[in-house]
């Protein structure tokens, strides 16, 4: 069996449509290039941006997961919302994971 095969059987590519509300003293790329930086994500891209009172976007994300996709996507969350403040992606003010929204690749 090549490698690639093994590689495919072992870790899957998932894809999850979020919002990200940033606030209005963030620069949106300079945030996504933090995203990206988290363990397992791949990719981010912005899909839709919805203003209100704060710089909302609506994204796609890319990652890997090797068990269950819902919790490694829930622990990429917590990541960018982690509480610590040298950790927490600056910025950020809230993240939601669109319901129903994860997808195999």
């Amino acid at each position: 069996m090549k490698l690639k095969n093994i590689l495919l059987e072992i870790i899957n590519f998932y894809s999850a449509e979020c919002i990200v509300v940033i606030d209005d003293q963030t620069n949106i790329s300079s945030t996504l290039n933090k995203i990206r930086a988290i363990k397992n994500v791949v990719t981010i891209r912005v899909v839709d941006d919805i203003e209100r009172d704060r710089f909302h976007s609506k994204v796609r994300i890319k990652f890997l997961s090797s068990t269950d996709p819902l919790s490694d996507i829930e622990k990429i969350k917590s990541d960018i919302l982690i509480s610590d403040e040298d950790l927490k992606i600056k910025g950020v003010l809230n993240f939601k994971i669109l319901p129903n929204s994860i997808t195999k690749i």
